[in-house]
C-alpha cells in the first residue's frame, strides 16, 4: 500500500480547507512486515468537542475518508483511541476490525493493536506517535 504518499496528499488538502483546534499525531509502528496493524496512522482529536478521526491506508482503501473513533482513556500517562472499519479480505471474506492506539504521553510511544471482530486472533504494533501541525478533515 502506498501508505506516505496517500496520508500525505490527504494530510496537505485537508490541512489547507481546515483551521480548528485540535490535536493531530502521526504514527508510525513497526509491524514486521505484516500488513495489519497498518505501518502509519493519523489520529486527530478535539478534546472541546471530544471528537476523533482516523486515517490510515485500510481507511483510504475501505472507506475513502477518515473514520470516527472514540477515547477510551485520557490519563496523565496515556491517551488511548479506538475505531472500527469493514473490510474485505482477498477471498471475499468480510469482517469488522476493532483497532486500538495506545499513546504514551511521556515519550510518544505507541501501541496499535488490531482484532477482527469474532475471532481470537489479533495484531499488535509497537512505534511512536508525534504531535504535527497538519488536520485532518472534520476539525
Amino acid at each position: 500500500m502506498k501508505t506516505i504518499s496517500v496520508l500525505s496528499l490527504t494530510l496537505v488538502f485537508f490541512g489547507l480547507a481546515t483551521q480548528a483546534a485540535q490535536t493531530t499525531y502521526h504514527c508510525k509502528v513497526n509491524n514486521k512486515g505484516k500488513n495489519i496493524p497498518p505501518e502509519e496512522v493519523v489520529i486527530g482529536y478535539d478534546d472541546k468537542l471530544q471528537a476523533v478521526y482516523i486515517y490510515d491506508a485500510y481507511i483510504a482503501h475501505f472507506a475513502g475518508q477518515p473514520v470516527a473513533g472514540e477515547v477510551s482513556e485520557d490519563s496523565a500517562k496515556k491517551q488511548v483511541f479506538n475505531w472500527s472499519l469493514h473490510i474485505t479480505n482477498n477471498r471475499g471474506q468480510q469482517t469488522r476490525m476493532v483497532f486500538r492506539a495506545a499513546i504514551f504521553k511521556k515519550d510518544g510511544k505507541a501501541l496499535i493493536s488490531a482484532k477482527p471482530h469474532g475471532y481470537s486472533n489479533a495484531f499488535s504494533a509497537r512505534g511512536t506517535c508525534r504531535e504535527t501541525d497538519q488536520k485532518l478533515p472534520g476539525f
